[in-house]
């Protein structure tokens, strides 16, 4: 690597309104970067773009040329139990996790390399992508754990509604409905039918091609907690069908997964609440999931 590239969406996330943390965090990863290339005998090449918020990822090769990819992760709660998960999940829907650090600051991993590596979200219809997305987590949900290893649910949930109950600063977000929202949250997470390793982040864009298996999952963010909560974020980001008719993709998501089509309708008006319903179709799934 000749010169070292930082994507825009990490050039992004330490504009002046970002954390100096994060910056000096940002400043640190050339030096950290070498650091890793020597220490495990890489080559690294360029990032990939237009890359994450809180990480660098390249490809990098090994002295018999294999490829990997290098991830260097920025440390915050979501990406604390990436590692973990990926170490226990092999043959479960995920890259394979190969080497891992971590210092003060970064997650450093070490992943196999899915090639071609397009996304599920850009190469297959909406309705195979239900169906590739569906599996995965059938499958990952059935990772064995034990629940001490990663955060429960609850804890997140909670942070949502707290928000909810002292955010009085946007508009579009009714008092009434983020009263609902905020008492779904923590009802929800407090009462599921069944305890699941969750995925957390499952959507077409973190489902990639590869050799080993046909898709394969990126970027774990691990917790506990019901398997509904699961299908939020593929439902959430299938914007075109979560204007037009959110029920039928909530009930379609809920047959392919075997979980409850009523959890799962309140989870994606909970989340949608969160995510401040300004855009048409967090309106949409508001205005049809609303109990």
């Amino acid at each position: 690597m000749t010169e070292f590239v930082v994507p825009p969406r990490l050039v992004a996330a330490a504009a002046p309104d970002g954390r100096d943390e994060f910056r000096g965090w940002l400043n640190d990863l050339p030096e950290m970067v070498q650091r890793i290339a020597g220490q495990w005998k890489l080559s690294v090449g360029q990032p990939y773009e237009p890359g994450g918020q809180c990480a660098w990822v390249a490809p990098a090769w090994d002295r018999r040329g294999t490829q990997f990819a290098l991830k260097l992760a920025w440390r915050h709660p979501a990406a604390e139990g990436e590692a973990l998960a990926l170490q226990l999940a092999p043959g479960h829907g995920t890259v394979e996790l190969i080497q891992a650090e971590q210092t003060p600051t970064t997650n450093v991993l070490l992943l196999e390399s899915c090639a071609p590596g397009m996304s599920l979200s850009s190469a297959k219809p909406e309705a195979d992508r239900d169906r590739v997305i569906a599996g995965i987590l059938a499958d990952f949900w059935t990772v064995p754990h034990q629940r001490s290893q990663f955060p429960d649910l609850c804890e997140l949930c909670d942070r949502w509604a707290q928000e909810l109950s002292t955010d009085r600063t946007v508009p579009e977000v009714d008092p009434g409905l983020a009263r609902i929202a905020g008492d779904l949250l923590r009802s929800l997470s407090r009462d599921p039918t069944e305890q699941v390793l969750l995925f957390t982040d499952l959507h077409g864009d973190n489902v990639l091609a590869a050799q080993r298996s046909p898709w394969l999952a990126i970027d774990p963010k691990p917790h506990v907690g019901d398997p509904a909560f699961d299908l939020v974020m593929h439902i959430g980001t299938s914007y075109e069908r979560m204007q037009t008719d959110p029920c039928a993709l909530v009930a379609r998501m809920a047959d392919l997964t075997g979980t409850d089509e009523t959890r799962v309708g309140l989870w994606v008006f909970a989340r949608a609440v969160v995510e401040r319903p300004g855009k048409p179709w967090l309106q949409a799934a508001v205005t049809a999931l609303a109990p």
